[in-house]
């Protein structure tokens, strides 16, 4: 509470703690995140395969969100897991790693936004993980039915990050007999999964380290390897309320956030920012922080009683 930091990550998920690893690598740049849930890196819940939405629903791993009533689908209220955890989301997914096609990103260029093309996205995803090929018996590959040219797409090194990725080692017969159907059908094989091309049929890897058999996710491997840096600080069980901000020639500048802990939730604490706050708590809690700050469509925040201390259109 009495420190400064150079910069404050609100939000330690999957984009938040990548960040803060990347920003620490400098010693002389110090980094607090705060994160509203907690550091469960041993839980066997997380760690352990198989327990895909096990968390939904459970106020310790997710934040338990859902839709507004839905008008086209008879009223009903969708749920929308968002991991409330160290690691956000990645800590609670179902483990598949896809990437979207060359074709989508390159559009976001095409659209005005310069350097966002699909060369760049790549090359930055290239530093996030690393693949394993699987070292299966031939007689496997042919149980599952795997054709020789899509074993060469994945049988190479992919990256070198900290994200381990690898196919399962086990893999059911209701999965190699979907995957013939779809190929009697004419449907081919994706001619580049991970390369820009997904459109057709290919088994997805999962992010599981091939050593350990347990989920690879942004807390273990962005937080965990360098939380001895004496530079990197984190913060569980910090609720962050909104920014602190001041107008400085004209100008809002955020200096700081404000911040509820679980040791006692009604009592708020000030951290300040030397240089930056990082928004990173998501695309559902990122905006609501924003319109608590003053930040947002002047219509929303006067009817939460928000000042408006930067209107957005």
């Amino acid at each position: 509470i009495n420190q400064s930091f150079d910069y404050i990550v609100v939000g330690g998920g999957t984009a938040g703690l990548v960040l803060a690893a990347r920003l620490t690598e400098d010693a002389a740049i110090s980094v607090l995140v705060l994160e509203a849930g907690e550091e469960n890196l041993n839980d066997p819940m997380i760690v352990l395969s198989g327990q895909n939405g096990a968390h939904f629903g459970k106020p310790e791993y997710d934040w338990c969100l859902k839709t507004v009533p839905q008008v086209h689908s008879k009223g009903s209220e969708v749920f929308w897991p968002r991991g409330r955890i160290l690691g956000g989301s990645s800590a609670i997914n179902f483990m598949a790693w896809t990437k979207p096609s060359k074709s989508d990103i390159d559009a976001w260029e095409r659209l005005g936004n310069g350097g966002w093309n699909w060369d760049r996205f790549d090359k930055y995803v290239q530093r996030v993980t690393s693949y394993t090929p699987l070292n299966l018996p031939e007689e496997e590959h042919v149980r599952r039915g795997t054709p020789a040219e899509a074993r060469k797409l994945w049988d190479r090194q992919l990256g070198n990050g900290p994200i381990h990725i690898t196919h399962p080692p086990l893999r059911l017969d209701v999965d190699t007999k979907l995957e013939q159907a779809y190929r009697n059908l004419g449907i081919p094989m994706a001619p580049a999964p991970i390369d820009g091309n997904p459109n057709g049929i290919f088994t997805a890897p999962v992010t599981e380290d091939p050593m350990t058999l347990q989920r690879s996710f942004a807390g273990n491997a962005y937080w965990a390897p360098n939380s001895s840096r004496p530079n990197f600080r984190v913060l569980t069980g910090a609720l962050a309320h909104r920014l602190v901000s001041e107008s400085i020639n004209g100008e809002l500048v955020v200096t700081g956030v404000e911040f509820s802990h679980k040791s006692a939730e009604d009592k708020t604490h000030v951290v300040n920012a030397s240089k930056e706050v990082v928004l990173s708590a998501g695309a559902l809690k990122t905006p609501q922080i924003l319109e608590l700050s003053g930040i947002g469509r002047p219509d929303i925040l006067e009817k939460i009683k928000v000042p408006v201390k930067l209107p957005l259109a």
